[in-house]
């Protein structure tokens, strides 16, 4: 309670809790004001290159996703708070999510190579290695032996040929050979009757 006396004004213990809380209100709204400079010039710190990552068509998928499932616009008030949150915090998700995968792919990129060199050290490994540079010159080699193969069946064909037709003159030849023969020993009849047909007579 206060009380006026003359020029004077007398505080009682209301006045003062009321002067505390008037404080604590100013108080507060500094500390609004300073967290929401804050936040300000964490915006304006943040690159162009990230804003503009923000904008990426499979980000933009997930927070199709996600938007249906905020408060209905019944709770205008609550709904536009949320929504503000969302965007305020969308950026480091989406830029959480991008550093996600590259720890990801970077994993997985370290389990590759351990792999790669042991199947550099391994012995067989090494063996088909240098069967496989020389694939090429074995199919090369196989190529040529296939050539030589079907010249080789080309000539035998010829071969055949040929020795048919020697079989067959020496048959011709045989028989002609056979046939003189007879014509030789019919004459040697012939003329073996007729010299003894001519000593009968005298």
């Amino acid at each position: 309670m206060s009380a006026v006396t003359g020029n004077r004004v007398i505080v009682g213990e209301d006045s003062e809790e009321e002067s505390d809380e008037a404080r604590e209100l100013s108080a507060s709204k500094v500390d609004s004001e300073g967290a929401e400079s804050d936040e300000e010039n964490q915006e304006d710190s943040i690159p162009s290159d990230e804003r503009e990552e923000a904008s990426d068509d499979g980000n933009e998928e997930m927070w199709k996703e996600i938007e249906p499932r905020l408060l209905s616009g019944s709770l205008d008030g609550l709904c536009m708070i949320q929504k503000a949150m969302m965007q305020k915090i969308r950026p480091s998700m989406e830029t959480a999510i991008e550093r996600i995968q590259e720890l990801m792919e970077n994993q997985k990129a370290g389990e590759i190579v351990p792999r790669n060199v042991e199947l550099l050290e391994n012995e067989c490994m090494e063996k088909i290695e240098s069967t496989m540079t020389k694939s090429t010159a074995y199919a090369q080699k196989i190529d040529r032996i296939a050539a030589n193969m079907m010249e080789i069946s080309i000539a035998i064909e010829r071969m055949k040929k040929k020795a048919d037709d020697l079989r067959i003159d020496a048959q011709s030849y045989a028989i002609k050979k056979e046939e003189k023969r007879e014509e030789r020993q019919q004459w040697n009849l012939f003329y073996a009757a007729k010299s003894s047909e001519s000593v009968s007579s005298d």
